[in-house]
Formats: structure tokens, sequence, C-alpha cells
């Protein structure tokens, strides 16, 4: 089994290299706690990665994101190229829905402390603190 390098894919990625280091160890070293551990990562993993493209931002929160201002997100809204998760009298978008102004990174918000597991799994993904 060639050595994966995680710092070089993303986070999308990580799912199906857990996988095949589980197939590895079940195949190679008869290590099926450990396999076991590798599944259950990888199951982690995606469900924290749905859970974050699911998550409903405000406006404020979703312009460092992507890089267009919220009167343009709003207006994006209305003409219902992107959905509002919110109501009418609250914009809100998926995480997942949110336009990426080309050339835009995405803005660090400095270290926060992880208030649901979901929240300390994207942590450890990510090796933020």
């Amino acid at each position: 089994m060639k050595a994966v390098n995680t710092f070089s894919m993303g986070l999308a990625d990580l799912p199906t290299a857990f996988r095949e280091r589980a197939t590895f160890l079940r195949e190679n070293a008869a290590a099926e706690q450990a396999a076991t551990a590798w599944e259950k990562a990888a199951t982690e993993v995606e469900s924290a990665l749905r859970a974050h493209g699911l998550e409903a931002l405000t406006l404020r929160e979703a312009t460092p994101e992507c890089g267009y201002g919220a009167d343009h997100l709003r207006r994006l809204m209305r003409d219902g190229t992107i959905p509002n998760a919110g109501n009418d009298r609250e914009y809100r978008i998926l995480r997942r829905d949110l336009p990426k102004k080309p050339g835009h990174a995405v803005a660090s918000v400095g270290p926060q402390v992880a208030s649901s597991r979901t929240q300390a799994a994207r942590a450890v993904v990510t090796g933020e603190e």
C-alpha cells in the first residue's frame, strides 16, 4: 500500500483514504480492530463534512467564506440563484450552496472552542485547535 499524504488531499477525500487503510490492514496485517477504527473514523468524518455543508449561515457569516458581499448574496437569493435556507425575514445560506468568488481564500476566524462533536471532529481533521 502506498503512503497516503493526507495533507495534500481535500477533506472530502479523507473517508476514502481511511477506508483504503482499513482494507489494507484487514488484508495484510490481520488487524481487525485497527481496521474497524479507521472505518469508524471515515464514517465520523463523512458525518462532520455533511453537517458542515448543511450548516445554515447568516449573511454576515457567509461573506468571509465566499468573498461576496451581503448585498450580492441577498440579491442572488431573491433571484432564486441560491436557495434561502432561512425565511423571508432572515436570509440564510447553506454552506454547501455558497458561491465562491474566484481567487478568494476562506477567511480564518482564529482559534475557537469546539462547542459540539461536529466542531471537535472538524478541528481534528483540519488541524485547528
